[in-house]
């Protein structure tokens, strides 16, 4: 358990509490902000990479992680949903073959997994995958960038009204 909870607080998902019990972290507006920022960077450049250095045991990859995206949101399930579009952008950081940008994500995985998973909207969101990956797959590196940008102000609108309807219940 304590190995675990280590893990969780060099995640940034757990604060510790000296001689007392850890806490789930709650994550607040400036954080929120600070990892979209860094989302941001991070996954344009991860795209344009991917597009650029694409291999078809990656491509193919990439299709599984969204074929199990696409029909969990046929299904409604949120949670493999989510979780098929957390494996689809690390994915998209492996095929960008970039050993530092791979340290960078395995660092911010857990928190990075968690912002996206802060909507409801998975059909939305696996279209947009849909059309990432044709642009992969067409090594269109301008393309990509543009819907890249383009997908993170959807993540980001998506989530922000996914909080405000938490925040009226």
């Amino acid at each position: 358990v304590r190995d675990a909870l280590r893990d969780l607080v060099n995640e940034g998902l757990v604060t510790p509490r000296p001689r007392t019990w850890a806490v789930v972290r709650e994550f607040t507006a400036s954080d929120i902000t600070d990892l979209i920022e860094v989302r941001s960077a991070l996954e344009v450049l991860a795209f344009r990479l991917a597009a650029q250095r694409r291999t078809r045991a990656g491509l193919a990859k990439l299709r599984a992680d969204l074929d199990a995206e696409r029909a969990a949101a046929e299904r409604g399930d949120g949670a493999e949903a989510r979780r098929a579009a957390a494996d689809f952008h690390e994915t998209v950081t492996e095929l960008a073959d970039n050993a530092l940008l791979t340290e960078l994500e395995g660092t911010l995985r857990s928190r990075m997994r968690w912002l996206l998973g802060q909507h409801d909207d998975f059909t939305v969101v696996a279209e947009e995958h849909e059309e990432l990956f044709r642009r992969i797959e067409a090594r269109d590196v301008e393309g990509v960038e543009e819907l890249a940008l383009r997908h993170l102000e959807t993540s980001q609108s998506k989530a922000t009204e996914h909080r405000r309807r938490l925040a009226a219940e």
